[in-house]
């Protein structure tokens, strides 16, 4: 893939995109669909949102299954007389929603980062169940800094010697430290198992929960790979220092692959300023005394794949738009807001009880 680039913004849907492979056709006529829908969205700028949303779903799907899955609920959705804007609102709040507002929901001071001599020259867990043990094993296996900007970590860096210092510097010069802290991938505390038709919401064979669709449409079967303590696992962790991390978590800075060179990526942002003008090349590897599971790539592509998405479609600016914690719905809420209020109290479990409240957007047309 090349290189996007910076300020990647709202853009309409391409009409000429053609479709390869045996499933093109079912894919082509899900996308016309999203056209269409393009098409007839008048001034209403949530309602652009809504077709591109669904469109570019399709276009950067993180494989050509992907793609399928979300023409095949589409063209379901067509067949049942549903309203799409309906299925997009959905994809918007608990797909894209659970991947840019969740993180923020849970304060560091829950967790107390600890890193002791001991923790340093010790050997790391592989397979950590806990915040705290994971990050001392992605420390270790991210070099002691942070993955993307290189930033030494505060508690470790002056535990070290000289040498050691500056193998973790790696010729760059020295800067500032700063608390690198444990970046899931993946978000926690999601349920992923949560029956969307409890709440009256319209399902498909291959939608019946929310871990159905994310399944559906990445390939990862998050319900089981990533539930409890697993979601620690060093197949879903990075080592950010803590700004980096804020904008990887809401879709601000990404990693694209690197053609055949396994486990590399580029840093790429959405503006500006988040990564240097020639985007960093990171290559994931792990400590030669001990096996730590290295970043999966899947999960990368699936986190990437979103962050195109919801820049190219508005879903970004429209959901950094929404107020984190809103006790009661204003006067003027709409009966999706209610619902969609409703789901959020359920989909996110363990986390502040939250309503999203519409508002206005001049640029996300």
């Amino acid at each position: 893939m090349d290189y996007l680039g910076f300020l990647l913004s709202v853009q309409a849907l391409p009409l000429t995109t053609q479709f390869e492979g045996p499933d093109a056709g079912v894919i082509q006529e899900a996308y016309a669909h999203c056209c269409a829908m393009e098409a007839s969205a008048g001034e209403e700028k949530k309602l652009f949102m809504y077709a591109r949303v669904l469109g570019y779903m399709i276009l950067e799907a993180p494989s050509t299954s992907g793609s399928l899955f979300i023409a095949r609920e589409i063209i379901e959705w067509r067949k049942n007389k549903w309203d799409l804007n309906l299925l997009a609102e959905f994809y918007v709040h608990y797909i894209f929603g659970a991947f840019t507002r969740r993180r923020n929901e849970f304060t560091d001071e829950r967790v107390y980062y600890s890193f002791e001599e001991e923790d340093l020259y010790g050997t790391p867990d592989p397979y950590p169940r806990g915040e705290n043990s994971a990050r001392r094993t992605v420390l270790h296996r991210d070099g002691f800094s942070c993955k993307i900007t290189h930033i030494p970590d505060e508690q470790c860096f002056p535990l070290m010697t000289p040498a050691e210092r500056k193998q973790v510097l790696g010729g760059r010069p020295y800067h500032h430290q700063d608390l690198i802290l444990l970046c899931s991938i993946i978000p926690p505390s999601i349920d992923w198992n949560f029956d969307l038709s409890a709440y009256g919401f319209h399902t498909t064979e291959c939608s019946k929960t929310l871990g159905d669709l994310l399944y559906g449409f990445s390939g990862i079967p998050v319900a089981t790979d990533l539930s409890g303590d697993m979601v620690y696992d060093m197949s879903n962790s990075i080592a950010l220092a803590y700004v980096t991390r804020e904008h990887f978590n809401v879709l601000a800075l990404w990693l694209e692959e690197v053609p055949d060179k396994p486990n590399t990526y580029l840093a790429q942002a959405y503006c500006e300023g988040l990564v240097d003008d020639d985007p960093p090349v990171i290559t994931f590897t792990t400590p030669s005394n001990i096996n730590i599971p290295l970043p999966n790539s899947k999960y990368i592509r699936l986190h990437a794949s979103l962050a195109r998405i919801a820049h190219l479609s508005g879903v970004y600016r429209y959901l950094d738009n929404l107020p984190m914690f809103v006790e009661t719905l204003d006067s003027e809420g709409k009966s999706g807001d209610i619902l969609m209020a409703r789901l959020s109290r359920a989909v996110l479990s363990g986390c502040k009880c939250v309503t999203w409240i519409d508002v206005d957007d001049d640029d996300s047309k």
